[in-house]
């Protein structure tokens, strides 16, 4: 089942505002959000998906999917003053590790979807 189809069947209005393999960005309300498949859980990324995910948008979410470990993660971020934002205006790399603070923001797919109805009411 794509992103899409997981949103449309939960009834989680959205607007699609990018896709490439593995990620997909769109809105829910006043809110972007990344949706990441990967093989694992070392998720690295890379500036201009930032850029994208924060352009005219005070909040925005990570939605992981770690495809070896079966495991989901989101991260919230309430306003552009972050840790992640933080990272990429503090250095030129083109891409970041996200760490620690995925591994702690482990979460289930359907906590993450009653999140993003709040996010779309």
């Amino acid at each position: 089942m794509t992103i899409n189809e997981l949103l449309d069947k939960h009834n989680i209005n959205y607007k699609k505002l990018k896709a490439e393999k593995g990620i997909s960005l769109f809105s829910v309300g006043n809110t972007n959000v990344l949706f990441w498949i990967n093989e694992g859980n070392a998720f690295k990324m890379k500036r201009s998906w930032f850029e994208l995910l924060e352009k005219n948008c005070e909040r925005y979410t990570l939605f992981l999917y770690d495809k070896k470990g079966k495991q989901y993660y989101y991260i919230k971020f309430l306003n552009k003053n972050n840790w992640l934002s933080g990272s990429f205006n503090n250095c030129d790399k083109s891409e970041l590790f996200l760490g620690k603070q995925v591994l702690n923001s482990s979460s289930t797919l359907g906590n993450i979807l009653t999140d993003l109805k709040k996010c779309g009411a």
